[in-house]
């Protein structure tokens, strides 16, 4: 797994940065989704 707090260090290209944390907010809140659905 990626540590959290290398993706926000500031050494890293920006643009890389900000494309990781999207698609790990992504996949969180596809996640998400996935339990409330399957709390119906």
């Amino acid at each position: 797994m990626t540590d959290v707090i290398s993706l926000w260090r500031t050494d890293i290209d920006p643009l890389y940065t900000s494309v990781r944390a999207c698609v790990i907010t992504t996949v969180l809140i596809a996640i998400l989704l996935t339990f409330v659905v399957a709390s119906w």
